[in-house]
Formats: structure tokens, sequence, C-alpha cells
């Protein structure tokens, strides 16, 4: 729902406010077409950069997750070698 805000500015924008910027409501439907452009162009953009971040980091760690049974007993025991909570 945060793109509604910049499809708005499409819709909404003030001439008055700021000169040369007029949206839908001000007879520039080409602003709103702007703006959902933008918004697309930022979520591929947004998709292609967390899918090379995803795929570096488990080049370099060797995976995305830990093993079954470092999961079950706990991280703060198996990786770091502590409790995390002294629960009796």
């Amino acid at each position: 729902m945060r793109y509604l805000g910049a499809l708005a500015t499409g819709i909404f924008a003030n001439p008055a406010i700021t000169e040369g910027a007029a949206g839908l409501i001000y007879g520039n439907a080409k602003q709103l077409w702007i703006q959902f452009v933008s918004i697309l162009v930022t979520g591929i953009f947004t998709a292609v950069g967390t899918i090379i971040i995803i795929y570096v980091t488990k080049f370099i760690t060797g995976g995305l997750r830990v093993n079954y049974e470092d999961e079950i007993q706990g991280l703060d025991s198996t990786i770091h070698g502590e409790r995390a909570f002294e629960i009796e």
C-alpha cells in the first residue's frame, strides 16, 4: 500500500505548489503514467537487488539456513557457545 502515495502524486500534483508539475486532476494524465512506471521500476529494481544479495549470501555462507540439529538445539549454544537465557 506504500505505492498509493506515489500514485496520488500523479493524481493530485498541484502546479501552484510546484511549477510545471500538474497531476491528473489538473489535466496532466501523463504524470500519473510516470508515477506508475516509477513504482514498477522501483519494485523490479528492489526484487533483483534482493535476489542478488540472497545468492551472494548463500554462496559466501554455504546456505541460507543452519542444519536441523543446530536449529533445534539453539544457535546461541551451537554457534556462539553460550546460553541466551538461564531458564530452569
